[in-house]
């Protein structure tokens, strides 16, 4: 429950932050907002982690689980919007069929529901 918590709270700043800034734009993201999770994000090599992520080499700190991406911009820009890891997945950053896949979730938001969010799910959208 209170990692649904943290995630309601997520979206809910992130949503304000949309409004206010009238959807420009303006660079603000939370990489990571758990109380399990640790989401690591930076522009540069893989072998460069350990070096700027300190906690990382603290033989007391422990993980079960890491994913580096590392690639080099093809067909963009390099940007802290698009360095690697999202939250949740890592991919190659070409998704083609963005506009179409924020689209086909817009439409089922109505259709959304669940015990766990109860009246919280309103406070998830949009979904994308």
């Amino acid at each position: 429950d209170y990692e649904r918590r943290l995630y309601i709270l997520r979206k809910v700043i992130s949503g304000r932050i949309h409004e206010e800034t009238k959807g420009v734009d303006n660079g603000f993201y939370v990489v990571s907002m758990s109380s399990r999770t640790i989401v690591y994000k930076g522009m540069f090599l893989a072998y460069q982690v350990g070096a700027y992520y300190k906690d990382l080499t603290d033989p007391r700190f422990e993980t079960a689980l890491i994913l580096v991406h590392q690639r080099f911009s093809t067909n963009t820009f390099p940007s802290w919007k698009l360095a690697h890891p999202y939250r949740m997945v890592a991919h190659n950053g070409e998704i083609n069929t963005l506009r179409g896949n924020v689209n086909w979730m817009a439409a089922r938001q109505a259709s959304v529901d669940s015990e766990l969010f109860g009246n919280d799910i309103s406070k998830l959208w949009p979904i994308s």
